[in-house]
This record gives structure tokens, sequence and C-alpha cells, in this order.
């Protein structure tokens, strides 16, 4: 995100940055260049500085110079550049409380936005750009002093390939491109994946190339558009360790991922000078810019200021709300207060850990907001989720008309829109709807009658409705006993303790006198609306009025794209139209519900509240920074997930993402590679609504059990009547020095017992990329093509009846890789709860039993299978 110019001459000063500004003097007359800053004169509002023209023929450096202040019209710090600022003045802006002020530095909540704006832009996957080919480089100098002098051919080389661009490329360049020398490289036939780089910096003044004193490395690179290279393929430790230590471990790092090559790979230590890019993304700093001008004008939603701390009291917008059942078979009262508390205030967090029934939570909460009249934005970090509760939305929902017997297929009023093929799907299936509405041309739809199905439906609800609300008021109760009880134990005044105990006292009867409710009560006065044909009739009339609006001339242009002869041409002119704030008004007219990714909620219109309520699944999945895309677009907000399950999957090092807080003096909260949305925001917000779902329905018992002791304090209530198997495959595994981390003991077995008892419905899952491939490789051999096994990651979200879990330990298994499995407890807790009916345990019980903790998951797994 932009800085203020006063934030950028800060940062320049404190960063040892050239700054590129574009200046008006006092004849009126714009130009740009760039300043090295030397000293402010807060008094007179100068800025004494260097100046630098590189579009100059000359480029020559004009020292001690000074401008005003008040005459920059822009300033970016040019991220690739390094100047020396003089010692006294990087003092001052720290210490000087006048220009400290006069900088306008405090501004914490703004730090955390360009803090998560520096982490977003570098959690990108890079690839290489070019190679740069400068002549008579001596690197070898560079590399042993950390810097290198410049001739002048090899200097204006440099600039102009980097910095004399246009305004535009150059705004690319500086932020999402970095001038680099390769340390280590792994070539793969023809593409070179750079881990191990230097960035590099350009002084102006004294034409000096400058070497960053760290090592950086790339977690993840893109060989190809469509090919990313993954570190951790080529590692037995945890990456951030890797990261952490390899400059002084990097004769050993080497040889550890060439121990891993399988595909031909070379080992590249050649000191090039490379250009290194990422990729251009826009909707975040969007997001960003937005949520501080909100800031600015004290205009923040309910669930930005949660965001930041700020929100102090429980808010809620009203407890007059209608709630929909589709299922009543499907529901439990933690599912319902869900429903009802997303109806009723502005910000609710869901814990739903697996099993749990999160999907269809979600869908009775649209089908109530439906009701309700609100718009929503249904999103989440990737497809599978959000596909999926599209899919559960779209053939769930197929009314009758009471005049007809036969079946109406109803287009429900919601959209699914995200990339290029999903905008593809969308203008196909609104060309199906124009054809549908021109079908039921002659059916007059008369707003009263609608109304009447929809109040005879939503009536059946009301004494659900009371009953949540006395509910809610029992919950509320009991958190208020046990925060004042929290407080009394730690409080030893006599005075104090008397107030406590007597509204203490007051609470503790409000609770005896009110009734005890459970689930059976929300079944006995639950309808389904499914069966309910007020409800259908409602659906069906309500969605064909809006849908027929399509007709109408008000929204002519939206059905020329829709019905534009080239498709991907319609893709083009559907995302700039859908991206203008007055039609995307106009489009929730006809679908109020909108169903995307996290990062395509950038094409809706402005980053400014459109919807009612934004509801996000698999939040525990979704980084701070992306997750801000839909957040700073709705009014209200409902975050489901867990945190105990995988938690975002960032490319950031960890040491860098340190040196970021520190820059930007950030709390643990928002540490973008240790949190996710879901995290941060429950950390920050102690007075919205946080409900856990308790009822788990997956798996057998005896597997989930596992999983509720050691990860959930038995809090699940397990009600799969299925008691579930536990299976172990003990083997002695043989450590093999040309294939790290992988056992072919294990892969043989378990090709064994799925053809033995012909498992279809199998997941294999096991922690390294190495040993996934080599179990795929003894399938392949056993004949055995529809089972395939995967990292944990292919399993998120997923279930299956049977799971089988490939350990992949040995006796000579090393520290780093135990120390990794060992603190990585999500891994554990996704791969047995995915498994429906049988939880198959593959692994070296005496290698486990000896290498791990007592207290190690993987361990306390092992034991509680075998």
């Amino acid at each position: 995100m932009h800085l203020s110019i006063k934030n950028s001459i800060f940062q320049a000063i404190v960063d040892n940055k050239w700054l590129d500004i574009s200046y008006v003097n006092k004849k009126r007359e714009k130009t740009n260049y760039y300043i090295g800053i030397t000293d402010i004169d807060v008094a007179r509002g100068r800025i004494h500085c260097d100046i630098f023209n590189v579009f100059k023929a000359n480029r020559r450096v004009l020292s001690n110079n000074f401008i005003y202040l008040e005459g920059i019209v822009s300033a970016s710090i040019l991220e690739q550049s390094y100047y020396e600022t003089p010692k006294k003045l990087r003092d001052n802006v720290s210490n000087d409380g006048a220009l400290f002020d006069y900088l306008e530095v405090i501004n914490f909540d703004n730090n955390i936005l360009r803090y998560l704006s520096d982490c977003y832009r570098l959690d990108n996957d890079p690839f290489l750009k070019d190679i740069v080919m400068i002549d008579d480089i001596d690197i070898q100098v560079l590399k042993r002093s950390g810097e290198y002098g410049l001739d002048d051919t090899q200097f204006n080389i440099l600039l102009d390939r980097v910095f004399k661009k246009p305004k535009f490329e150059a705004e690319i360049i500086n932020r999402y491109q970095t001038l680099a020398i390769n340390k280590f490289s792994i070539d793969i036939n023809d593409k070179q994946y750079v881990v191990a780089y230097r960035p590099l910096m350009l002084n102006f003044k004294d034409k000096k190339l400058k070497m960053a004193d760290k090592t950086y490395i790339n977690k993840s690179f893109l060989i190809t558009e469509e090919k990313k290279v993954t570190l951790g393929t080529y590692l037995e430790m945890n990456p951030d360790e890797f990261c952490a230590n390899y400059d002084a471990n990097e004769a050993e790092y080497i040889e550890m991922i060439k121990g891993n090559f399988r595909e031909g790979e070379k080992v590249n230590t050649r000191p090039t000078i490379v250009f290194l890019r990422r990729q251009f993304l826009r909707g975040v700093d969007e997001a960003l810019e937005a949520i501080h001008q909100l800031d600015c004008e004290k205009k923040l939603s309910f669930p930005l200021k949660s965001f930041f701390g700020r929100n102090k009291s429980r808010s809620r917008k009203s407890k007059q709300v209608d709630l929909v059942i589709f299922d009543r078979r499907k529901i439990n009262i933690d599912q319902m207060r869900v429903v009802y508390n997303a109806m009723v205030n502005r910000v609710t967090y869901v814990k739903g850990p697996p099993g749990t029934g999160k999907t269809e939570t979600i869908f009775n909460v649209l089908l109530s907001a439906y009701a309700n009249d609100k718009t929503v934005l249904v999103c989440s970090n990737n497809n599978h989720p959000v596909s999926e509760i599209y899919q559960k939305m779209d053939f769930s929902i197929t009314p009758h008309r009471a005049t007809d017997k036969e079946s109406k297929q109803l287009f429900f009023p919601m959209m699914r829109l995200g990339n290029t093929k999903e905008m593809r799907a969308a203008i196909t299936k609104l060309r199906v709807i124009l054809s549908y509405i021109a079908n039921y041309k002659t059916i007059r739809v008369r707003d009263e009658l609608t109304e009447i199905s929809k109040k005879k439906s939503l009536e059946n609800f009301n004494e659900l409705k009371d009953l949540l609300m006395e509910h809610e008021s029992q919950v509320e109760l009991r958190e208020r006993i046990e925060s004042l009880l929290k407080i009394r134990t730690s409080t030893t005044i006599a005075q104090i303790n008397e107030k406590l105990d007597d509204q203490i006292g007051l609470y503790q009867a409000k609770l005896r006198a009110s009734k005890d409710i459970r689930d059976r009560d929300v079944l006995k006065y639950a309808i389904s609306a499914a069966e309910d044909i007020h409800f259908q009739n409602y659906v069906f009339y309500s969605a064909l009025q809006r849908f027929k609006k399509l007709a109408s001339q008000s929204y002519k242009d939206l059905r020329e794209i829709i019905e534009a002869e080239i498709l991907d041409d319609g893709v083009v002119l559907f995302n700039k139209w859908l991206k203008n704030t007055a039609n995307l008004k106009r489009f929730l007219a006809v679908f109020p519900i909108i169903i995307c990714t996290n990062l395509s909620c950038e094409k809706l219109g402005s980053p400014s509240p459109h919807f009612d309520l934004v509801v996000m699944d698999e939040a525990g999945q979704c980084n701070v920074a992306s997750s801000l895309i839909p957040i700073v677009r709705g009014t209200n907000l409902l975050l489901v997930g867990d945190t105990n399950q995988l938690q975002p999957v960032t490319v950031i090092e960890q040491n860098v993402n340190e040196d970021l807080m520190a820059r930007y003096k950030v709390s643990a909260h928002y540490d973008y590679v240790r949190n996710s949305i879901l995290s941060t925001m429950l950390r920050k917000d102690n007075n919205s609504k946080n409900i856990l779902l308790r009822y788990h329905y997956r798996c057998g018992k005896k597997i989930v059990n596992f999983v509720n002791q050691r990860f959930y304090e038995k809090k699940l209530k397990l009600l799969n009547e299925n008691p579930g198997d536990l299976i172990y495959i003990n083997v002695k595994n043989r450590f093999n020095p040309e294939a790290r981390n992988s056992y072919k003991e294990e892969a043989i077995e378990i090709a064994k017992i799925i053809k033995k008892n012909k498992y279809k419905d199998v997941g294999i899952v096991t922690p390294f990329v190495n040993q996934a491939a080599l179990l795929n490789e003894a399938l392949r051999r056993a004949g055995i093509a529809d089972v395939s096994a995967g990292t944990i990651h292919t399993l998120q979200g997923s279930e299956k009846s049977v799971i089988i879990m490939s350990a992949a330990l040995s006796l000579k298994t090393g520290k780093k890789t135990l120390d990794w499995i060992n603190n990585n407890h999500e891994l554990i807790n996704v791969a047995v709860t995915r498994a429906k009916e049988k939880f198959i345990f593959d692994g070296d019980k005496e290698a486990i039993d000896k290498l791990s903790g007592e207290q190690s998951d993987i361990k306390i797994l092992s034991d509680y299978v075998h």
C-alpha cells in the first residue's frame, strides 16, 4: 500500500533508501527525480538532500541541495536503492519528538496495514525474470567485500535495466522485482530454481552496487507458468529452520538437498546476477488502502473494528429476525446458535472441528439470510470449500409449485464467481436463466402472494426463534458468571468481593429460574423447510421475481455482455462491469448471494461495504492479508474454521517476517506467518460471540476419540454409533541414504492391504513428499490405479471410508525431521479425522518409541492405535 509522503520520508531515512518524488517548485513546474535525505529543517519545512535524475543525460548527483516538503506531490521508496543516510538524522527521527510528530510516524494500526502489505507482496511465488549480463563486473570482489564500484558503462546499463522505465512499469519493478545475486540454485532440465540469493542495491551517489548482509531463501519457485517447485520436496527438516540457519550451514544444506534429487537435478552455485519477479496482485493493497481511509474518516465497519481490537462491547443488530432450517434431521443446538447469532450479531466466530457439520450450518445461515433479505458474500481461501457450499445450495433446493404436480427446476438467486473458468460458467448460467425467465414470462409474480408464502413458511420457526433467544440469554449469563468468578479469585479486597458476590448471586438466580434447553427442544420446534410447500413457493416466486429484472431495460448492458458472441470477451466485460459499484448493487438485487474465493472478491465493486454479511469458511486456513479483501466489503462477519487444523501456507521466510514485524513494531497477534484471520481476530476481539460446534458425526468413536482427548479437551459429543476400526501395520524400516524420508517397507505393506481388502474409498497420507512418491510407485506396480497418496494438504476438507497414514520414520531419522513432525499437531489432527470407518497406521513402532518424546503427537497416536 502507498505510504503518505511524510511516512515515506521517515521510512526512507530509517531504511537507508533513495526516495522517488514528484516535485512542484515555486514556478509551478513539475519534475521527477530521486532524493537522498541528509537533514530535515522542521521550522522552515525544508528537506536537505542529494538529488539524482535518472532521465538526465549527464546522470550526476547534485549534492547539498534543499527542497520544500510542501512541494512534494508524491513520494515512493526505491526498494532496490541504497543511500548512506547520516547517522545523526537516523537517530533524530527515532528520538526527536518534534521530528517524530512532524513526520506523523505514530499510527499503530496503519503500521499493521503496511506490514501486511509487505508480507503479502513477499508471500507470492517468485520466478526468474531475467539474467542480467553486465560485462567485466568482478563477482568475486562483490561476494568478498559486499559491494562493488561500477564504471560509467556498467552504471548506465544497470540504470537502464532497473530504473529508467515508464512510471507504471517502474512501480511494478520497484515493488515486485528484486535484483539479486545467485548463491544456490537447483537446475531442473533447462530451468533454474533460485533457492538462495542475496538482494543487490544501487547507490546513485558513489555508483556502488551493494549486497545484502544476509541470504534470502525462496521456499517455493515458479519454473514455468504452470509448474511450481517447493523447497520441502528436497528437505528433511522444517523449512523455517533451513531458512534461519542457511548461512551457517550452507555446504551441509546443499548436500542434504542434493541427496533428495530424483529427476536429474543439478546444483548451481554460479554467482550470476538475476532479476526475480513476483506476481503483481492489486486486490490486497486496494483493500488495505481503503481500510486506512475508512479509519481516517472514522467509518470502520464492526468487523474491521474487531480486527483492530476496538470492539469494546458485544453489538447486536436486532433480535427480530427470521430463521430457516432446511432439514431438521441434520441440525443440533450448536448449529442453530450459529444461524441465530449470524443474523443478530455484527461479528460471530465459529470453531468447527472436523466432521461437525460446518457446511450444513453455513447452508442454513444462507437460507436464513435470504429470508431476511440480506446480501451475503461467501468466501474462503481456495476453491474447494466455496465450491462445496455452492454445490450443496445448488442441488438441495428444487421446490414444487403448488399449482403443478411436476417438479420445477429452480435457479436459486446466487452466483459463483471467481477465476476465468468460474466466470465462463457464470455467464453460461446467466444465459440459461435468461431462457428460463422467457419460459415463465406469462407468469405474473404478485408481491403480496410471495409475501404470504414467506410469512406462512417462516412463522413455523417462531417458537424455535424464541427458544434460541432464551438459550443465548442463558449462555451470556454463564459467561458473565464465569468472568466474575475469575475476578473474584484474583481479588482480596473485601468491599469489591462483596459486590462481586452479590452480582454473581443475582446472575445465578436468573439462571436457576430459566428453563434448561436441550437438543430435543430444538428438534421439537424445528420444521424442515425442504418439506414445506409454502417455503418452496416463496423461494420459487421470489427468485423468479428477481430474475425477471434481467429482462428489463435497466439491465440491457448486462444482457449484452451475457450474450457476447465470444465467451472469453464476455468474461473480460463482465469482470469490468462487476468492478463498478453501481453495477454490483444492481447485480445483488438479482443475486443477493455471491460465492467466490477471497482473492476473487477484489472483482466485486470498490473495497467498501456492499454486503450485509460476509461468511468466510475454513477461516483457520485463510491468511490475514487476503482475508481483508472480502471483510472490507461487508458490514457484518461470520468466520467459520478451526485453529487446530492446517494453518495458512506461506512462502515468506520467518526471519524476513520477523524483520518486518520489528520494522513496523507489530505485535504477535498480527504475525502473518503464525496466524490465520481466525486466530488473529479471536485474539483481538474478546466481545463477539464465539461458538464451538461440539457434535461430531463423521468418524467412528474409537477414531475420533483420539483427537477429542488430544486436541479438543474432550468437548466433542461423538454421535456416530459406529465404533470405527483402528489397525496398526508394524514394519522395520531400513534407511536408504539415496532416498531420504521414504521407506519401501511401508509402501509395500500399504499396497498389499489395499489390494487384499479391495479398498476403493481410501486415502493415503504421509508427512513427506518423497514417501508419497514412493507410495504412488508401489500402488502403480501393484496395479492399483484408482488410489493415490499425498501429503496432508491433499486431504484437507475431504473424507474417506478408510485412511492409511504412512509415518515414514526409522531409527536413522534425523532430529530435525522428528522436531518438525513433533511440532505439527495439525497434521495428525487432519489425518485422523478424514477417516469415517477405519484408520490404519503404518510405521516402525520401535523407531517411533525410541526417537519420539513421550508427549509427541506422533508417539501418542502410535501408542493409541497400537
